[in-house]
């Protein structure tokens, strides 16, 4: 199946199913399986028609019992498993899963979302199907999301640009590019950064003067989300990117270790604030001046005194997580519900 079927399929509310999403582009992943879950429970984050399992830490079984349980606060509910390693399957682990689409059959008021890694399930090139594609193409809807052409790209670029009120043109969409390449993933930090910092400015026209100055040739803009909720004290945009930084598989150190850089940055403004130097951040902090009007207001949110407590809190808990204290991703939810 294509995606712009998959596209027709939510807007006629005709999405009932199960699907099995794999790949190269994780971004569309997450997009359609947000689709899907909008379609048809309308709330993400509704824990009773909602179930998200991680691979690593989910069996076929434990899938099974979400899938059969019946829908409690809605007409549809929604069961996701994201990234079990098919190549690592054995056949009685294979079989499990044949059996949870046989059992789904019984339940068609659940959709049924497993996101696979291009490398765990492959697609073919070709006519000749692989043998997971021959093997579960019967039993699933499989959308191959592919990667997108740079046409597709630059269209789907312009539209966000769009989307925010702002316009741009050619020059600019193919500079950001060539600087940052072509993961959508990638590619959606940089749309926001250059948002924030074009409107920072009291404009509406992105140029390339502002891509070459604002975006990333590296993927740490992929954090970019995530980082802006914490300098926002924004919990639930932060737990939105946490659920995209999951779905991408970061580190939770890495995530970790930028919410402590973000939080220093943020009481390091307060400090100068606090002595008067507020005029002159951009040059104390060798920041840009935009990012030092975002980070002076992050720094306003929370108070010197609120950084410096909530940093000794974040390291507490950091250290504390390396001898068997809290750890991964629950520590790092634990923090954004107590501190955020």
């Amino acid at each position: 199946m294509e995606y712009t079927e998959l596209d027709e399929r939510i807007k006629k509310a005709s999405f009932a199913g199960r699907y099995i999403f794999g790949g190269e582009e994780d971004f569309l992943k997450r997009h359609y399986a947000r689709q899907l879950v909008k379609a048809a429970i309308g709330d993400a984050d509704d824990i009773f028609s909602h179930s998200v399992f991680d691979g690593e830490d989910a069996t076929a079984a434990e899938v099974l019992e979400a899938v059969i349980s019946p829908p409690l606060m809605s007409e549809y509910k929604v069961v996701e498993w994201r990234f079990p390693d098919f190549s690592a399957m054995r056949e009685k682990e294979l079989a499990a899963v044949e059996e949870l689409a046989a059992e789904h059959d019984k339940n068609p008021d659940t959709v049924l979302i497993i996101t696979v890694s291009q490398e765990s399930f492959e697609f073919s090139a070709g006519k000749n199907k692989s043998k997971l594609e021959r093997r579960f193409g019967k039993l699933f809807e499989l959308v191959n999301f592919k990667k997108s052409t740079d046409k597709q790209l630059l269209g789907w670029l312009n539209r966000h640009f769009t989307a925010e009120g702002l316009t741009t043109d050619a020059s600019a969409l193919n500079t950001l590019l060539s600087r940052s390449g072509k993961s959508m993933d990638v590619l959606s930090g940089e749309v926001s950064k250059l948002v924030a910092f074009v409107k920072a400015d009291g404009r509406s026209y992105v140029t390339v003067a502002d891509v070459e100055a604002v975006s990333s040739q590296t993927p740490e803009s992929e954090t970019f989300a995530f980082q802006n909720a914490i300098v926002n004290k924004d919990k639930a945009a932060a737990f939105r990117a946490l659920d995209d930084l999951k779905f991408r598989r970061v580190d939770p150190a890495v995530i970790l270790a930028m919410t402590e850089r973000s939080l220093t940055e943020l009481l390091n403004v307060a400090m100068l604030v606090k002595d008067g130097e507020a005029d002159k951040l951009g040059p104390l902090l060798g920041i840009r001046d935009f990012k030092a009007r975002i980070c002076l207001g992050g720094a306003r949110r929370y108070g010197a005194e609120g950084l410096s407590k909530i940093l000794s809190e974040l390291v507490r808990l950091d250290a504390a997580s390396k001898f068997g204290g809290i750890s991964g991703y629950r520590l790092i939810e634990l923090f954004i519900s107590e501190y955020i």
